[in-house]
């Protein structure tokens, strides 16, 4: 699978030891896995479904953005805010280059590296007057570059002292959209930047979470297993998880790969479960009757190669 590399460093400079890559999950790479599963836990833009809550947030990002204001998404774990920060990126492209930073523990110097690197340009060492001298270079040509920054709470102090420097400037150049479990970091962090909060935190209603699970069985590799996927089944994992994306993704690949329901309550909270036997097709193992009323993978493909 392709992966870009990317730096990370630490905040304090008595434990800052030289940078170490790490692998970040390509778009390619997102597409790939969701391919093998539907229900996968990975931000991928094909993949979205919208929702009330997350088009509103959208909605009010956009416009702070296109108004030179920080945009911050605030909401708890799984609720969707990494989907909607690559939703917004690229809804405004090609209107702003959009540049995605999963992990911002970086100092000012790792972060100019990371912004020149992902606009094309390859330096060995990128102290902040370069980024200055590159920022100049393509506000002259019209570019605008909008930041997507994951988990801002993380962010080192220093790092963001400069950038909030960057983005009070008059050009326009830089944009920033951020995610955070709770609003206070944003404020924090950027009080001069005068950030707009946005709040996430609506779960999915039953019928936004029928809506989810069609699109993602509508794909050609999962369709024949629909017929498994009936109302009650449904309203039961909308039940188990809350309503709650992350929670959902996992309480469906549960259940597609072959746990029972019940199972899939229990794993969901945490509580033992027996091993189940899974039968190589990604249902759940039925009795001997059952599964005599259903037949195999391999049985229809036989019966379809006799009909030609």
């Amino acid at each position: 699978m392709n992966a870009s590399t990317e730096t990370i460093g630490s905040d304090s400079e008595k434990d800052r030891r030289p940078a170490q890559p790490i692998a970040v999950m390509s778009s390619n790479t997102r597409t790939a896995v969701a391919s093998l599963d539907p229900f996968a836990d990975v931000a991928a833009t094909q993949r979205y479904v919208p929702r009330q809550a997350t088009e509103r947030a959208i909605t009010e990002m956009r416009a702070a953005i296109e108004a030179a204001m920080p945009a911050v998404i605030s909401g708890p774990p799984g609720i969707g805010k990494t989907v909607v920060l690559r939703q917004l990126g690229l809804r405004l492209r090609p209107e702003f280059r959009t540049i995605y930073l999963p992990y911002p523990r970086l100092g000012p110097d790792e972060l100019c590296a990371w912004l020149l690197a992902s606009l094309g340009a390859s330096p060995r060492d990128a102290p902040p007057w370069l980024f200055d001298a590159y920022r100049a270079h393509c506000s002259d040509q019209g570019e605008r570059v909008l930041i997507l920054l994951d988990d801002i709470a993380s962010i080192p102090t220093d790092t963001a002292a400069w950038l909030e420097g960057q983005l009070d400037v008059e050009d326009g150049f830089l944009r920033l959209a951020a995610a955070a479990c709770t609003p206070t970091p944003a404020t924090r962090l950027f009080p001069s930047a005068r950030p707009v909060e946005v709040s996430l935190t609506a779960p999915m209603s039953r019928s936004e979470c029928d809506a989810y699970l069609l699109a993602r069985l509508s794909g050609p590799s999962v369709r024949a297993d629909a017929r498994h996927w009936t109302e009650p089944v449904a309203s039961t994992l909308h039940r188990i998880s809350g309503g709650v994306p992350r929670a959902l993704n996992s309480a469906a690949s549960l259940y597609r790969w072959g746990c029972s329901l019940e199972a899939v309550e229990r794993l969901v909270k945490g509580e033992p479960v027996e091993k189940e036997r899974i039968d190589g097709t990604g249902r759940r193992d039925r009795s001997r009757q059952e599964r005599r009323s259903v037949p195999s993978v391999k049985a229809r493909v036989r019966r379809r190669l006799r009909l030609r």
